[in-house]
């Protein structure tokens, strides 16, 4: 080891000789970033991906660059030559982050390190990085709760960490990121209420927070979200009524509340969805009847109502569904006979 850093540091002294100072600034910008990274990879368990990392020059490489971090698995750079992206899915690591320096990559635009093992915790000093664009950390074993310093990130477009095991809440700092578009925590293990400052994040395409523990009230302020195509909050512990004005979110495809335990009734303002494929709403606790406007929901591919305490008859509209392919409505207390306006191969 001690002999690697000698060579490491003759090599960089060569390389400074022959620069102007601004490229000399730089090589020693890139050599702080190349040193952060090998001390990362130095306190991972797992790290056969990782052989390409090290600052002696490549077997056979006619120059020195070729130890350049730019050219290791995983790390892309820009121009300058510093890292702008780690992207190393399915690469087998297992580890914490906490050893890697996050204030080292100014220009750090994407981290994906998805379907690893990697534990411990996300580090708040995630935080600094300001240029950070992507952030996928899904499938691994990671737990505590999301950093409030991820709000700090203006640039993120996607927050990905299903599959892991993360507690607490959705941080109401996300609430700051003005342009994100995806954000997806399902699968873990969230036990605080959904923040209402969800609504101040008007780019957002899709939000899915399936199988957590998320209780409380849907917030009313999710119907700013006007570009929302996906709302997917299915398995959690939601109380309280669906927000009638969820029929203003006309851009919604996915609308899946299943397996909660929502209460009252279906507003018939969701039949204003007119571009809802999947609605899913069973295995809560709605009563009263079916909205005959459901039958507007000519793009509806699946509806599911069952077990529920649903009154009253089914509404021929629903007859209306032409593409309509999976329909549930077992265990409610419906009544009446099923409308011979339907095809009699819909199944109920």
């Amino acid at each position: 080891m001690a002999m690697e850093k000698c060579l490491s540091l003759a090599l960089l002294l060569v390389l400074l000789l022959s620069l102007s100072p601004n490229d000399a600034a730089a090589s020693l910008d890139s050599q702080a970033e190349a040193e952060a990274l090998l001390r990362w990879k130095a306190s991972l368990l797992q790290r056969q991906a990782l052989s390409s990392w090290s600052l002696l020059p490549i077997a056979n490489a006619s120059t020195t660059q070729d130890s350049s971090p730019c050219n290791w698995t995983g790390i892309s750079c820009n121009s300058a030559g510093r890292v702008t992206e780690i992207s190393l899915q399915d690469a087998g690591l297992q580890g914490k982050l906490d050893n890697l320096s996050f204030s080292s990559f100014p220009n750090l635009a994407l981290i994906l390190l998805d379907n690893n093992s990697l534990f411990g915790t996300i580090p708040t000093q995630i935080g600094n990085l300001s240029q950070l664009v992507a952030l996928g950390l899904s499938w691994n074993q990671l737990s505590g709760s999301i950093p409030q310093e991820i709000g700090k990130l203006k640039k993120l477009t996607m927050i990905s960490l299903p599959h892991n095991n993360i507690t607490g809440s959705i941080p109401s700092s996300l609430g700051n990121l003005k342009i994100l578009e995806q954000l997806d925590v399902a699968s873990n293990q969230l036990n605080g209420s959904l923040p209402a400052s969800l609504g101040n994040m008007t780019n957002l395409r899709s939000v899915f927070l399936c199988d957590n523990k998320i209780p409380g009230p849907i917030p009313s302020e999710i119907t700013n979200l006007k570009k929302l195509m996906q709302f997917q909050v299915c398995r959690n512990l939601l109380s309280g009524s669906i927000p009638s004005n969820l029929g203003n979110m006309t851009t919604l495809d996915s609308l899946l509340l299943d397996e909660n335990h929502l209460h009252g009734s279906i507003p018939p303002q969701i039949g204003n969805l007119y571009q809802l494929a999947n609605l899913r709403l069973s295995l809560n606790d709605l009563t009263g009847p079916i909205p005959s406007s459901l039958g507007h929901l000519r793009s509806l591919t699946e509806l599911f109502l069952h077990e529920n305490q649903l009154t009253g008859p089914i509404p021929p509209s629903i007859g209306n569904l032409s593409s309509l392919s999976k329909l549930t409505l077992s265990e409610n207390q419906l009544t009446g006979p099923i409308p011979l306006s339907w095809k009699l191969e819909k199944p109920i």
